[in-house]
């Protein structure tokens, strides 16, 4: 006869079995050669690259994350503002609000307000800053007006000596992405790592 205690244990780790089989797929790797950095993403997947600053990462023919190296961005924030200890918090809070613009004859889309605002470190020593975003949505031939929670939206500082540096990672324009991408999106963070800095 089965004792409650570990039959609840038992259903526990039956529960947990499903995530543990995801993290433990089979991996491939991708490298930018011009910013040095590397991130691993599971092998169903595709990394389909527009050149050295961006990329889509595909999967069942979608579009799961989308990518992006914030180089000159960053460059240009720092020269309109005097450096200040947290002038990568300011830059990201602004650039994560990109994933909202967008405007049109008809109408236009817009975030002005961060719903929330999450910092961590990876287990490579990456400072990280997750975004969820309040989404307007005009619609001035219907003059109505929505909206809506979109993303979450990532910035991973990978500033080098003299070097700023911003990483972006996203579901999409206006998205607010499922479980299954967040949980993907951050376990493709904890493996990014630097070019200089050894592998763990």
């Amino acid at each position: 006869m089965i004792k409650p205690g570990l039959y609840v244990l038992t259903i526990l780790l039956v529960m947990s079995f499903p995530s543990m089989a995801t993290s433990s797929e089979a991996k491939k790797t991708y490298s930018n050669s011009t910013y040095k950095f590397a991130f691993d993403y599971p092998l169903s997947c595709d990394v389909k690259g527009g050149g050295k600053w961006y990329f889509d990462l595909i999967g069942d023919g979608k579009i799961l994350l989308r990518g992006s190296v914030e180089d000159d961005t960053f460059k240009i924030f720092i020269g309109e503002r005097k450096p200040q200890r947290d002038t990568f918090i300011r830059f990201a809070r602004e650039r994560a609000r990109v994933v909202c613009g967008a405007d049109g004859p008809d109408g236009s889309s817009y975030c002005e307000t961060i719903k929330s605002e999450r910092a961590y470190m990876t287990g490579n020593g990456l400072y990280v800053l997750e975004f969820y975003l309040t989404l307007t949505r005009e619609d001035y031939v219907k003059k109505t007006r929505h909206t809506a929670t979109v993303g979450p939206v990532y910035l991973v500082d990978i500033s080098r000596t003299n070097k700023p540096l911003a990483l972006m990672l996203f579901p999409g324009y206006g998205n607010l992405t499922a479980e299954s991408t967040e949980r993907l999106a951050r376990e493709i963070i904890e493996t990014i790592h630097l070019g200089d800095v050894p592998r763990k």
